[in-house]
């Protein structure tokens, strides 16, 4: 009995080492997060894998863990928070345009 509650708690303890064990494309390390929910700022790495946000983690991800790394030391990193998709299609039909 001891030995089997000794394994999960070892397996729970290990799951945020196994979870940054995963490749990511890239890696935004140290930034200062504003993640848009008015919550405060946070230092953070932030993973990236294809076009989505795989990881903000207030822990450092391993460099090994990423195919390129960016140092966003002293930078703003906002995660998800700017969407640069826009539709401007009443754009042309304004006066002057």
């Amino acid at each position: 009995m001891n030995i089997r509650v000794g394994l999960i708690a070892a397996l729970i303890a290990s799951a945020p080492a196994i979870a940054q064990a995963q490749r990511y494309d890239l890696v935004i390390r140290g930034g200062t997060v504003i993640d848009g929910t008015g919550g405060p700022r946070y230092r953070a790495d932030v993973a990236i894998t294809g076009d989505r946000v795989a990881v903000v983690s207030r822990h450092p991800i391993p460099r090994s863990s990423a195919r390129r790394v960016i140092d966003a030391t002293g930078r703003i990193v906002a995660p998800g928070f700017i969407d640069l998709h826009a539709h401007l299609e009443p754009l042309p039909q304004l006066p002057g345009a």
